[in-house]
């Protein structure tokens, strides 16, 4: 399994992440078939979806922007055999734009579920979200500024939406 020299809650560039993980510089599921990886980014800033910690859970929605997704579809599979297939699954979570900031490596904790949630044009669509624990069982300490700046971006964002832009 691929283990990189990160800690977690280290801080690092989309440049590095990519160099580090010999992976495509865009997504938020980018598969290295190079190294047997899958790197996971949830982006509390631009991402429509409801990623969230419950306990020491990360539930993470991925992958399809409109319409209902597959958990056949692209790295959705990857991630939902992951315990079974070798590939190292490595969370990321931004809270600053072009900052990734590492949480470490997951499994999957329990089955992928679906629930509804909006696509890209705020329409309700079945999503899967994937339970996923550190390997290291432990919470990640993530610093409360980076959380409340996350939250304050999206409040400034929403303020410059029209109406209809909102209710997208």
């Amino acid at each position: 399994m691929f283990k990189p020299e990160l800690i977690s809650g280290q801080e690092i560039s989309n440049g590095e992440l990519c160099e580090i993980f010999k992976c495509s510089p865009q997504g938020g599921m980018r598969k290295s078939n190079k190294i047997n990886s899958l790197v996971i980014v949830s982006n509390h800033i631009e991402s429509i979806y409801n990623d969230r910690w419950i306990g020491n859970a990360f539930h993470y929605t991925r992958m399809g922007l409109s319409g209902d997704q597959s958990i056949d579809f692209m790295q959705n599979k990857t991630l939902a055999e992951s315990n079974i297939n070798q590939v190292s699954v490595h969370l990321f979570e931004v809270f600053k734009d072009l900052v990734y900031t590492y949480i470490g490596v997951v499994k999957l904790s329990k089955n992928p579920y679906s629930e509804i949630q909006p696509d890209k044009n705020g329409l309700d669509r079945k999503v899967f979200v994937f339970p996923l624990k550190l390997t290291s069982n432990e919470i990640p300490l993530l610093q409360i500024k980076k959380v409340e700046n996350a939250h304050k971006i999206k409040k400034k964002k929403a303020r410059k939406l029209s109406d209809e832009e909102l209710k997208k």
